[in-house]
């Protein structure tokens, strides 16, 4: 606790394109800072598709996405990445909370 890791990124293969990079973190700790779990950059116009409820990114809803977003909202640090946290708004409410779970079950249910 109270150590920083530092990473360095080669941003060398985006050279002269715009770039967009989303942050994934998890506040549901207490911590009182924001604590960064996971970049992502990608090219402009290159974003992940959004497919709501599709938590682990596998291109299908599941059972499996309500426990990964259980575990995340529980305050557990499943490795999830800003492509399935955009997904785990199922709602779509612009925040990541009980609500999606309920979404993501109305979503199973009418598969």
């Amino acid at each position: 606790s109270g150590e920083w890791t530092k990473y360095t990124v080669d941003l060398y293969r985006f050279a002269g394109q715009e770039i967009v990079f989303g942050i994934n973190h998890n506040m549901s700790g207490g911590h009182s800072a924001l604590l960064i779990d996971q970049v992502e950059f990608w090219i402009a116009g290159e974003e992940p598709d959004i497919l709501p409820g599709d938590v682990d990114g596998d291109g299908v809803v599941t059972m499996a996405d309500v426990t990964l977003l259980s575990m995340y909202l529980n305050g557990e640090n499943p490795q999830i990445t800003a492509e399935g946290m955009a997904n785990a708004d199922a709602n779509a409410d612009g925040t990541v909370d009980i609500r999606d779970i309920a979404a993501i079950y109305a979503i199973i249910a009418a598969s």
